[in-house]
């Protein structure tokens, strides 16, 4: 959250921290690996704002890893959506042929995973975090209105997402690039 870890001067993960959290462990986890952090700020009311969520991800890495896993992270500044996280860290890539890891949240991979594809990108490995549901399905009504709004939008969000990137050529779902 860009905007409260500007005004408290901390770093405020808000509700997307698993991505940070799963980035903490993957770097434990897998010692030699490179990791990249591709993140700008896209919000349109914060025009003028320079800083990013990857700003706000390399403070708190800095301020929590030791100083050769920090020389482990790279950081991509401008992408404002999920076609630019992909586009732009393909120019910052050596080789998008290389196991690649891609963490984000587990409602938004389908639509990340293949904006990163279209990009050539040909030995990625989805690593879902932020998980929502508990990964069940079962019909019982409940009355957590606020909570269910807050699943319709981020459903509904990524629903127009995908027919978006889709018919604007970002991803290729429904069919094979020849």
């Amino acid at each position: 959250n860009t905007i409260k870890s500007n005004k408290y001067n901390q770093t405020i993960i808000g509700i997307h921290g698993g991505r940070i959290i799963t980035a903490l462990e993957l770097t434990k986890r897998y010692p030699d690996a490179q990791i990249y952090f591709s993140g700008g700020n896209g919000a349109l009311h914060e025009i003028g704002n320079a800083t990013t969520e990857a700003d706000i991800a390399q403070k708190f890495f800095t301020q929590i890893l030791d100083k050769q896993a920090v020389k482990r992270f790279t950081y991509e500044k401008n992408a404002k959506n999920t076609y630019e996280n992909a586009l732009f860290l393909t120019t910052k890539v050596r080789s998008q042929q290389e196991p690649t890891m891609l963490v984000t949240d587990a409602y938004h991979m389908p639509r990340s995973y293949a904006a990163f594809q279209k990009q050539g990108w040909t030995n990625i490995h989805p690593h879902p975090s932020g998980y929502y549901t508990k990964g069940e399905y079962r019909y019982w009504p409940d009355f957590k209105i606020f909570w269910n709004l807050k699943l319709f939008h981020l459903a509904s969000h990524e629903i127009i997402g995908l027919i978006a990137y889709e018919l604007t050529g970002k991803i290729s779902l429904f069919h094979k690039e020849s």
